[in-house]
């Protein structure tokens, strides 16, 4: 049997590790938190939409969809409480960065039912709507919010969508699904390094001490997944990266259902709305421009498993990132083809009697490159160590190198 780990147990962590259980994989879930859904999974707004840019986002969100309105079945296990989908439908008012056209015809290559909405229907549909056109979104501080409409807007709706009433019981629904499956979770387990053997990915070493071994290893850390893939020495050329950040979304207490449905998506004005079980209000924002985004840091997240990033993690990253980069323009001034690099970077904050301190940084850096020796690509690499901008700068901490060709 062929054997897997799952890292993450939020609850895309546990939906598959539930599917692969159910393929016949041993499956280990692992996640520093208590239980499962605690992280992000937990604070979710848990919106279930279908306007994305791509077919395999939209067709991913059509079948999902099915899936919660048929939880019960979907687990495949009777439990005492089901999360519920609250299917209210989703308006989606126009905007610039929304292509209103390639929505149209991606929603129809699936088969998602939906209608085009004038500014005078979407005013007679949708109760006390301002149709009005303000983009871009600004903050209430700018003095042009206050200006009037210049245009008004229609929008896209689609009477299926909505949300789900309770994120962290969907997600405890699956962990348990998971568990009658056969998938061992261990919890409070933080994973302190990727075993690797060249490009093949061995398993991962837990609370820097036990090692486990499998042939897949599945990231699913969540807002957390940049540590993860910094382990395993990629991610620097992925397209999309992701970290921690602070996200508000509000809850008022409306009259009792004052926005029953449908969802109301307003990217003109950077903000989104759903009701909830109880019939108040939750009010978040789309990321525009004008919103700063916030990196969380607490003296928790430093020093144990706390919710958060932290500095160490920051200066870790930007650590390796430059000595990837003096590592290159060395190869590159011998003249020689620089090939793949990857590196990343451990960061040890100790406490003494006069305070914290960054006591060492231990820099991993593999190379995959058939034009230099093992003892070249070592040489290379201590050079890049003492050169590297960010390592002089850190230079009171003891940085130490761990270089090799893959």
């Amino acid at each position: 049997m062929s054997k897997a780990i799952v890292i993450g147990a939020g609850v895309i962590g546990c939906s598959i590790a539930l599917e692969l259980a159910r393929q016949g994989y041993e499956v280990i879930a692992l996640d520093k938190a208590q239980s499962p859904g605690q992280g992000s999974s937990n604070a979710s707004s848990a919106v279930v939409r279908f306007n994305y840019s791509t077919f395999d986002s939209v067709a991913l969100a059509w079948e999902s969809f099915h899936c919660w309105k048929n939880w019960p079945e979907h687990l495949g296990n009777k439990q005492e409480r089901y999360s519920e989908m609250i299917d209210v439908g989703v308006v989606m008012l126009d905007a610039p960065v929304i292509s209103g056209e390639k929505t149209s015809q991606l929603f129809e290559a699936v088969g998602v039912p939906y209608e085009v909405w004038s500014s005078d229907e979407l005013a007679h549909n949708v109760n006390g709507i301002d149709v009005g056109k303000y983009w871009p979104p600004k903050r209430l501080a700018d003095e042009a919010f206050w200006e009037d409409p210049k245009d008004s807007l229609g929008a896209i709706f689609t009477p299926n969508g909505g949300y789900i009433d309770d994120p962290l019981l969907a997600t405890q629904n699956l962990a348990q699904a998971a568990l009658n499956t056969g998938v061992t979770f261990r919890f409070k387990t933080t994973v302190t390094a990727i075993l690797r053997e060249g490009d093949k990915t061995l398993g991962v070493e837990i609370n820097n001490s036990e090692k486990i071994f499998a042939d897949i290893v599945i990231n699913v850390g969540g807002p957390w997944s940049n540590q993860i893939n910094a382990l395993a020495g990629v991610g620097q050329d992925f397209t999309i990266s992701v970290r921690a950040m602070r996200q508000e979304v509000h809850q008022i207490n409306t009259p009792m259902n004052l926005l029953p449905g449908p969802i109301i998506g307003d990217l003109d004005l950077g903000t989104y709305m759903r009701s909830t079980p109880t019939g108040s209000t939750l009010i978040g924002g789309t990321e525009p421009e004008c919103d700063g985004l916030v990196i969380p840091f607490s003296l928790q997240s430093r020093t144990e498993d706390g919710m958060g990033t932290n500095p160490e993690e920051l200066i870790g990253a930007a650590h390796a990132g430059c000595f990837s980069m003096a590592l290159t323009s060395l190869i590159e001034d011998a003249g020689k083809p620089v090939g793949d690099i990857e590196t990343s970077a451990r960061v040890t904050l100790e406490q003494r009697e006069d305070g914290f301190w960054i006591s060492e940084i231990h820099l991993i850096t593999r190379g995959r490159n058939q034009s230099l020796t093992e003892a070249e690509f070592k040489d290379f690499a201590a050079k890049a160590k003492l050169t590297c901008p960010v390592s002089k700068l850190y230079s009171s901490a003891v940085i130490t190198l761990d270089a090799a060709l893959a």
